[in-house]
């Protein structure tokens, strides 16, 4: 039988009844009502702590193919960071840093804060392999990191002071800034770019850091009838009783140049593996050839304007409706009469690359697989999170359950799979010692410090969440077609100074939100995934030079909407940076600190929560 979905309505079997061992969709939920929650669904932690002499930095670098150019300007924006954290500031009540008198002294009005002796830091990837899905196989083991830290040199060795699975820098660690700086700029430069073109981002972190359970594999549903996670993963869960320390500030760096991809495998009745699968549930229609896989479903006709009303769904439900085997809550009355369901299920052969599915998905496809925002908000600022068991309801929509305690306002955190996972007592951290800095795809004169209502406005819509992405900057918008309002594909490369033009996809990629010079420009050749110019391509991209269609000149960005987003969301929490390097007014010789500007503001944003040496 062809259907979307091999779960139904009883979507996941228990595999064994043993305490973290397997997800059902649909377990109880138990709401904690006894806790201060704030308007926004968060449980305010108890935790008073708002300075800390520790801090926890953590790295969450994009490792898919075409990152390695901006891994290079992280890793030599980095130590602009750590001189700052290790070296002695005198800083305003904004968190700007001063300068000092000619005797050495602090300017009146500020404050001294000591150095930081006590830092670990830690780097994750993007990798999540294909949440159910096939299209990021283990036949390459860097395709699913499973939110571990890694401690790779680029050559494959292990960087040695990170063999436990991060950097300490204080008393029992190591010593030296320069060897820091030097231990720092191997893991980023070992993180590489041969990970899953399907980048996890955000559930990456949060994996880590704050999912109380997290499995230890995904089961189906090839290998079964049904997908369940299975397990609990130990290494995580020692990694971060590790890494994680109960009154230290938190540091969260996020660096990427797409948008998050990463699938919720339990979403859409189950379905949202589907959507990393090659070949889509029930689809007959083959792009390009069977080798390529099959597309996926289209949405019904009220997604094209009404993304989010009950009217948009799937058409990959219509086969089910008709044969009354449908999961409960989905409208067959619309599926099975709407004209495009009707007319035609699933997209046509060269409608529907799997490079280019994470998109406004819901208006797209009728589904969204992807975690609500929500699930990123609560895991960084509230005390309550769900488990794997309650973070889904009977129809495999993402429920913000107040079940388990957070482990990043924990006061000990389980070592073990056998230890108590759910409740943990209370930490002294406030919300004001987790900071969180998200350099993704963006004009660069688009963000910048103390950005105001109107600037995110531009930068991404009045609410991309609600679809509504009034006011926004043209270089934001997602499209696989060329935009209106910018410089058209027969223009010249360097019509527009954020991102060159537009070019024609071919419907197989995005227009870019930003691109800029490389620094020695890229001969590529056939079988290099992080290359874009080749002469059998068939797209004009504006990467490329015209004269040698095989030489790159420039790096690319998308636009960076849900990371973004989640900055957006997270306020005073958070710093935003594009990826881009800033366009500069007039050519150097040396190259450019790209981050520098991106690291000086974290800087400003954690010294407010670092103890001063001074009052």
């Amino acid at each position: 039988m062809r259907r979307l979905s091999t779960l139904g309505v009883a979507a996941v079997i228990s595999l064994a009844a043993c305490k973290g061992e397997v997800v059902p969709l649909g377990g109880p939920v138990n709401v904690d009502t006894t806790s201060e929650t704030s308007a926004s669904g968060i449980v305010v932690p108890t935790g008073t702590l708002a300075h800390s002499g520790k801090v926890d930095l953590l790295l969450m670098i994009d490792n898919s193919a075409s990152m390695g150019d901006k891994q290079e300007l992280l890793r030599r924006s980095i130590p602009d960071l750590v001189r700052r954290l290790v070296t002695p500031n005198c800083v305003d009540d904004a968190g700007r840093v001063l300068g000092r008198s000619e005797a050495g002294a602090c300017a009146t009005g500020s404050l001294e804060y000591a150095p930081v002796t006590d830092l670990h830091v830690g780097v994750l990837t993007s990798s999540l392999g294909g949440r159910g899905g096939d299209v990021c196989p283990e036949s390459n083991p860097q395709n699913d990191d499973r939110a571990h830290l890694v401690t790779r040199t680029a050559s494959g060795g292990t960087v040695a002071n990170a063999a436990s699975g991060f950097l300490a820098f204080g008393p029992g660690g190591i010593v030296d800034p320069q060897v820091l700086e030097d231990d720092i700029a191997a893991l980023v430069s070992g993180v590489g770019t041969s990970g899953c073109g399907l980048e996890a981002q955000l559930e990456s972190w949060y994996r880590f850091l704050v999912e109380p359970d997290p499995y230890r594999t995904i089961v189906g549903p090839g290998a079964s009838p049904e997908l369940a996670l299975v397990g609990t993963d130990g290494t995580v869960l020692k990694q971060r009783h590790d890494f994680l320390r109960p009154d230290s500030l938190l540091s969260l760096i996020v660096l990427t140049d797409e948008d998050d991809s990463g699938a919720d495998p339990l979403a859409a009745h189950g379905n949202g593996w589907a959507f990393t699968n090659k070949n889509f549930p029930g689809s007959t229609t083959f792009r390009g050839g069977a080798e390529q896989g099959t597309t996926a479903a289209r949405g019904t006709s009220a997604c094209a304007t009404q993304p989010l009303s009950d009217a948009c769904t799937s058409c990959g439900f219509k086969e089910m409706c008709d044969l009354g085997t449908a999961p409960q809550g989905v409208p067959c009355d619309v599926v099975t009469s709407d004209p495009i369901c009707v007319a035609g299920a699933y997209y046509g052969p060269a409608d529907d690359e799997l490079n280019v599915r994470f998109f406004q998905m819901r208006r797209r496809f009728g589904v969204d697989p992807q975690f609500p925002l929500k699930r990123y908000v609560h895991g960084l600022l509230s005390a309550k999170v769900p488990d794997r068991f309650t973070d889904h309801d009977a129809e495999g929509r993402y429920v913000a359950a107040h079940t388990c305690d957070n482990p990043i306002y924990a006061a000990a955190l389980p070592e073990l799979p056998t230890d108590e996972l759910c409740h943990l007592p209370s930490g002294p951290r406030s919300q004001r010692l987790v900071v969180v800095t998200v350099i993704a795809g963006a004009p660069p004169e688009l963000v910048h410090p103390n950005m105001m209502p109107a600037d995110w406005t531009a930068l991404l819509g009045q609410d991309p969440e609600a679809y509504d992405f009034a006011g926004i900057d043209p270089h934001m918008v997602q499209s696989i077609e060329p935009r209106p309002d910018l410089p058209p594909p027969s223009a010249a490369d360097d019509a527009d100074p954020v991102h060159g033009r537009e070019w024609n996809t071919n419907k197989s990629d995005l227009q870019y939100a930003c691109t800029f010079a490389l620094e020695t420009p890229r001969t590529c050749q056939a079988g290099q995934p992080e290359c874009s110019c080749f002469p059998e391509r068939l797209d004009d991209s504006p990467l490329c030079d015209p004269a040698s269609p095989d030489v790159q000149l420039r790096a690319k960005a998308y636009p960076g909407i849900r990371p973004l987003q989640l900055a957006r969301l997270l306020g005073d929490n958070a710093v935003a940076a594009s990826i881009c390097p800033p366009i500069p007014d007039a050519p150097s010789p040396a190259p450019p600190v790209a981050y520098r500007a991106a690291m000086n503001q974290l800087g400003d944003r954690m010294a407010r929560s670092l103890l001063p040496a001074s009052k």
